[in-house]
């Protein structure tokens, strides 16, 4: 019997993934993922961190990722998906790769991003780390 994975810690990473990184390649989903587990390699080496202690946690922490958000416009693409859609398969296996340990931590670190296109007043002050596609991502913004 086949176990239904929705909700589980992969599954939420891989729906945070494909909320957020849409429009992204390869590269800026690993990028997302890369955070996440930053964020959570942060939190246990800085207590008080705001961030959650598993990836799961840190996907749903409040006001981390805005598609977790109720109110935000991309709540319903993290929590409405097509499992067949071919770009959540790909978020899943992203997922499910890198809480296994299989995917390098390729933003330098970084635990926050943004868009191109819109200009926090937290990053106004820093330095990206890397970026990829319509991605900048930033480390040490605490």
């Amino acid at each position: 019997m086949q176990t239904d994975d929705r909700f589980s810690e992969a599954d939420i990473v891989a729906r945070t993934l494909y909320a957020e990184a849409e429009g992204e390649g390869l590269l800026g989903i690993e990028g997302i993922v890369s955070v996440i587990l930053n964020r959570v390699h942060a939190a246990k080496e800085y207590p008080g961190t705001v961030w959650g202690k598993t990836p799961a946690e840190v996907c749903l922490k409040p006001f981390q990722f805005m598609c977790w958000t109720p109110e935000s416009s991309s709540f319903e693409r993290a929590v409405h998906i097509n499992v067949s859609d071919p770009f959540y398969r790909l978020c899943r296996r992203t997922a499910g790769r890198a809480l296994k340990g299989f995917v390098p931590d390729t933003v330098n670190g970084a635990t926050h991003y943004h868009r191109k296109d819109v200009s926090p007043a937290w990053a106004r002050r820093l330095v990206p780390v890397a970026e990829f596609g319509r991605l900048l991502f930033y480390r040490e913004v605490f």
